[in-house]
């Protein structure tokens, strides 16, 4: 039940300006070469996946429980600083949080967003973003979570 809901936050990912590639999954080669060429867009690395972390089921009212998930969001984009690359980047993860704070529930899934962690987070949230060597390629790199719930009654997903 899962895949819906991997698809409904790919599909908000690409509605992003300057996003790049989005994968519903952490993609792997053997190479670096072959690595950023799975990230490449336009002659640039540019890209995200999403992961999902964790979930739990808790019981609810009337038979129903709910299911909360834990999403990775994770992405990179080379570094140019002719470009100001870290700034258009910071607009790229302001542009992600506007996507998903104005979907509720996502399209084509009847999950909610707004679901919280322990310290009420609602949407996404940047857990880190600092400058890595990805593929042999120096990128600014972010890692976002998300929380989505589901309300299910016996095995099945109602909304």
């Amino acid at each position: 039940m899962s895949d819906s809901v991997r698809t409904a936050i790919v599909a908000q990912l690409q509605t992003v300006t300057g996003i790049g590639r989005v994968h519903a999954y952490q993609r792997y080669a053997a190479n670096n070469k072959a690595l950023a060429d799975c990230y490449v867009q336009d002659g640039q690395l540019r890209g995200w996946f999403v992961r999902r972390l964790s979930v739990q089921e808790k019981t609810g009212t009337r038979n129903r429980n709910v299911e909360i998930s834990r999403w990775l969001l994770r992405g990179y984009l080379a570094v140019s600083d002719e470009q100001q690359s870290e700034l258009e980047f910071d607009g790229v993860i302001d542009g992600i949080r506007a996507a998903f704070r104005a979907e509720q529930p996502l399209a084509g899934a009847a999950v909610w967003t707004r679901a919280t962690d322990a310290n009420g987070q609602a949407g996404i949230a940047l857990t880190e973003s600092a400058p890595v060597l990805f593929a042999g390629v120096l990128c600014h790199a972010a890692s976002c979570s998300l929380f989505t719930r589901r309300i299910l009654l016996n095995d099945s997903l109602i909304y």
